[in-house]
C-alpha cells in the first residue's frame, strides 16, 4: 500500500502521465495502481539527511523574530506521515514538532519565536520528471503491441500512440535533466592507425 505521505505526489506524477487505475493488464497485473507509481518514484528519489533549514528573520516592533524556516530546494517531497522519512531535528538531533508545513512554499512555521534555533531536516524528495518518463516509456512499450487498422472507413492508429508515448518521455527525460549517452569504440575510431 502507498505511503500516506505520498498520495499528492502519486496524484500530480499520475496527472503528467495520464495513468488511469486500470489502463492496461499484462500477466494478471493491471496498470497503474498507486504501489506501481510510488515504485517508480521512489526509483526516482533522493534521500536528504540532517539539511539545514534556512532561518527566514523578520523584523516585529523593531527586534528579529524567527518563526519561519526554508527547507532545502527539492523537486517533490513525500509529506510529513507515520510511515515517511519526514523528520525536523534540533540541534542535538531530537526530532521535533509543534509546526505547520506548506509544501509549495517550502515553509515550515513555529507558532513562537524559535530564537534563532537550528533545525536539520530529513525526508524524500522525487524527480517527478524522471518518474513520468519512465512511465511513458512503459506506455509506448505497451502501445508496441497495438496494431494499425481501419474498418468502415475508421483508421485506428496504433503507431501513432506509441510515437506520442515516446514523444512524452523525451519530453520528461529533458525536463528531469537526465541524459541518453550513446557508446562508441574509441579503438575502432577513424579505421585503423
Amino acid at each position: 500500500m502507498a505511503r500516506a505521505g505520498m498520495t499528492n505526489v502519486i496524484r500530480r506524477l499520475r496527472a503528467l502521465t495520464d495513468a488511469g487505475t486500470a489502463e492496461e493488464t499484462l500477466d494478471g497485473v493491471t496498470y497503474w495502481s498507486d504501489d506501481q507509481l510510488q515504485d517508480e518514484l521512489d526509483r526516482a528519489a533522493r534521500l536528504l539527511v540532517n539539511e539545514p533549514l534556512e532561518p527566514l528573520w523578520i523584523t516585529e516592533d523593531g527586534a528579529a523574530r524567527l518563526f519561519c524556516y526554508a527547507f532545502p530546494f527539492g523537486r517533490h517531497f513525500e509529506e510529513q506521515a507515520p510511515d515517511s522519512s519526514w523528520a525536523v531535528r534540533d540541534a542535538l538531533g531530537n526530532v521535533v514538532s509543534g509546526y505547520t508545513v506548506d509544501y509549495a512554499l517550502r515553509r515550515l512555521t513555529f507558532p513562537t519565536d524559535q530564537r534563532g534555533a537550528f533545525y536539520t531536516l530529513d525526508a524524500r524528495t522525487f524527480n517527478l520528471e524522471a518518474a513520468a518518463s519512465r512511465i511513458w516509456e512503459q506506455k509506448a512499450a505497451f502501445a508496441a503491441k497495438k496494431v494499425d487498422w481501419s474498418a468502415d472507413g475508421r483508421r485506428v492508429r496504433g503507431s501513432q500512440e506509441q510515437r506520442h508515448c515516446r514523444m512524452m518521455a523525451a519530453h520528461f527525460r529533458r525536463m528531469a535533466g537526465l541524459r541518453v549517452g550513446r557508446m562508441r569504440r574509441l579503438d575502432d575510431e577513424g579505421g585503423s592507425r
